[in-house]
């Protein structure tokens, strides 16, 4: 594009002006009839202004008259109406006095938990080492696992539902002479108790779909659901088929047991002891 194109984009109507080269000290003059409609706008400018100053004092003026005639019977209501403004925006002011039991989770930064709730996130309870004392304790039988379980830890709805889909019968020996009713085996008083081996597939089973509940859930679970010995046990006794070398059992031996209970955040920290490496 040539010099005199592009100017003609730049300047519109000042193409007979040439272009100031690069480096150049000479100015680009405006035509004089602009240089007269740029001052007559000064003017205007100039006289509207000065107006706006003058409208401004006189308003200023006015008001001091006003305020000095103003009858001393107005001054003094003025007066009081301004003191009773300032007292009760000074009482506004006053910070409200709100009992702890009130305050919310915002106002105590999510930080207080109830003395419930501290010790179920803080405590691991457990059920002793005999049936009086897991009574005493508060523990209460679950027949799926055979255990003496703390009642936070329980699954009732869960437990209720493989039992009676299994409906097995109990043995107190294995020859299978002598059934325990099931008023007897829920009061958890024997020390073992034989069962077809159904139960102890079905046992395997609820336990991993108690651990997930409860994961799920956030509730607290019992130790055998963390322990990894469980698992494989579970894996070479029930859930591994004979020709891939599981036991041939006709039926199993549960012994009762007394367990612990406590919510993740405590049993990552306080995991069981396992015989078998869950890392290799």
């Amino acid at each position: 594009m040539s010099a005199d194109h592009y100017y003609d984009k730049v300047a519109g109507d000042e193409s007979s002006d040439p272009l100031v080269g690069e480096g150049s000290s000479r100015a680009v003059r405006a035509p004089p009839t602009q240089a007269k409609k740029r001052s007559l706008l000064t003017t205007v400018a100039l006289g509207a202004v000065l107006f706006t100053a003058f409208i401004a004092a006189v308003a200023v003026i006015s008001s001091a008259v006003v305020s000095y005639r103003l009858p001393a019977a107005t001054t003094a209501a003025l007066s009081k109406q301004s003191e009773s403004i300032a007292a009760t925006a000074s009482a506004s002011a006053q910070p409200v006095v709100t009992s702890s039991a009130s305050k919310s989770n915002a106002q105590t930064g999510n930080a207080v938990e109830s003395a419930f709730d501290a010790s179920h996130h803080q405590e691991m309870r457990n059920c002793g080492g005999t049936a009086d004392e897991a009574r005493a304790a508060g523990c209460v039988f679950d027949v799926m696992m055979q255990l003496w379980t703390p009642p936070e830890c329980m699954d009732t709805p869960l437990s209720e539902r493989f039992l009676e889909a299994g409906n097995w019968t109990w043995y107190a020996d294995g020859g299978a002479q002598r059934a325990y009713t099931d008023e007897e085996i829920r009061k958890g008083d024997h020390d073992v108790v034989y069962v077809a081996q159904s139960y102890h597939r079905h046992h395997c089973i609820f336990a991993w779909e108690r651990l997930v509940r409860a994961i799920r859930n956030q509730a607290p679970m019992i130790e055998e659901l963390i322990s990894y010995d469980h698992v494989m046990h579970c894996r070479h006794k029930t859930l591994t088929l004979p020709e891939e070398g599981a036991e041939e059992v006709r039926g199993v031996v549960a012994p009762t047991g007394f367990t612990k209970c406590a919510s993740y955040d405590v049993w990552i920290n306080n995991l069981p002891f396992n015989k078998m490496s869950s890392t290799d």
